[in-house]
């Protein structure tokens, strides 16, 4: 689970720790319109007094830290009997607080085709394989399967690997909880209007929630980016490279159109889900 409710005293002392040591990037007023309202901007914090959460709309989206409009990425320089160019790449780290469900959807649909730049350049992405619980990874290599494999049909086994992660730490979870307080679980609530955001990992990706509140303690408005929404871009592209493949090779209409269904069913999408 990728979500955690803090108290606003708490999350205040969260924001001002990160700024110690980080450049925290957060929604802030700069100036008013004609009609009197307020335009927020994603900018550098110097204060915690400055983090507006309750913005309307950003003039300013964070996706700017991500995707500038601009951006020097080398320089060249003609020489007589040659060139000289010189390569401008630095990691800048940043910590972007205040961001909706829209923007990280936006961002989900970047990093993808990130990735699958990566994987046709046959770029190198170490993965995170020493978070597998040990008995999943034995799992793995006993069913050949290589951790960091991109190919959309074996979705399904690595399903599988992450089913026996998740069973065995589900046990190790639980025999802690046993020998643990477990007097009190819920959490203190008072119903008032507030408005909160979530993300769980979920079977076919990562699912973002955002709820509204009002003064009665009901739902006013919601928003959901789930999985399949995410996943189109990698369909959409995973196919069209399929295809030209199978064209190659001369399979003919009928083997192509099985392979592109076994690819979309591969990604597992939820038509229903899709459309909340």
């Amino acid at each position: 689970m990728l979500f955690r409710t803090i108290t606003k005293e708490n999350f205040k002392k969260m924001v001002e720790g990160l700024m110690e040591e980080n450049e925290v990037i957060g929604p802030k007023s700069r100036d008013r319109d004609k009609e009197g309202n307020k335009i927020y901007r994603f900018l550098k914090l110097y204060s915690f007094d400055e983090l507006e959460m309750d913005y309307t709309r950003s003039y300013s989206s964070p996706k700017n830290y991500f995707l500038p409009f601009k951006e020097d990425l080398a320089t060249y320089r003609l020489e007589d009997k040659g060139w000289d160019q010189k390569i401008h790449y630095t990691i800048h780290q940043r910590i972007i607080i205040g961001m909706r469900a829209c923007d990280i959807n936006a961002l989900s649909h970047a990093l993808a085709s990130a990735w699958a730049i990566e994987r046709a350049l046959k770029i190198e992405v170490p993965e995170p394989a020493h978070l597998l619980h040990p008995k999943a990874k034995e799992t793995a290599e006993a069913l050949n399967f290589r951790l960091g494999e991109h190919n959309p049909f074996f979705y399904n086994l690595a399903q599988l690997v992450e089913c026996f992660h998740v069973m065995y730490e589900s046990k190790e979870i639980i025999l802690r909880l046993i020998d643990s307080d477990i007097s009190e679980f819920a959490s203190h609530y008072r119903v008032k209007e507030c408005e909160g955001v979530g993300a769980v990992e979920a079977p076919r990706g990562i699912l973002y929630h955002y709820y509204g509140i009002g003064e009665d303690g009901k739902i006013e408005k919601s928003d959901c980016v789930i999985p399949t929404s995410q996943n189109h871009v990698n369909i959409y592209y995973d196919l069209h490279k399929l295809v030209e493949e199978l064209i190659e090779q001369g399979k003919g209409e009928e083997e192509i159109r099985d392979l592109s269904q076994m690819l979309v069913r591969a990604y597992d999408p939820c038509i229903s889900c899709s459309v909340h």
